[in-house]
């Protein structure tokens, strides 16, 4: 049996395409019966939130800090 790093390995040897079909499956089994969101309603509600003001948005330069705390929470 494959470890992670091995499969991490050949999942990232894969095509774009593939590897957007590999990422569907995997998030669709972290995501339990009832957890579809409604990405409607979902829209719906970020544009009222930027349109009413209540939105908080980052600085673009916040990106790397953004990206590198995401990166420690995956190890």
């Amino acid at each position: 049996m494959l470890d992670v790093k091995e499969i991490t390995a050949a999942a990232l040897a894969l095509d774009e395409g593939d590897r957007a079909i590999l990422l569907e499956a995997l998030l669709s089994s972290l995501e339990g019966p009832g957890s579809e969101v409604d990405w409607d309603s979902e829209l719906r509600r970020r544009i009222d939130d930027v349109e009413a003001g209540r939105a908080r948005f980052r600085d673009i330069a916040d990106l790397e800090d953004v990206v590198s705390t995401m990166r420690e929470r995956s190890h």
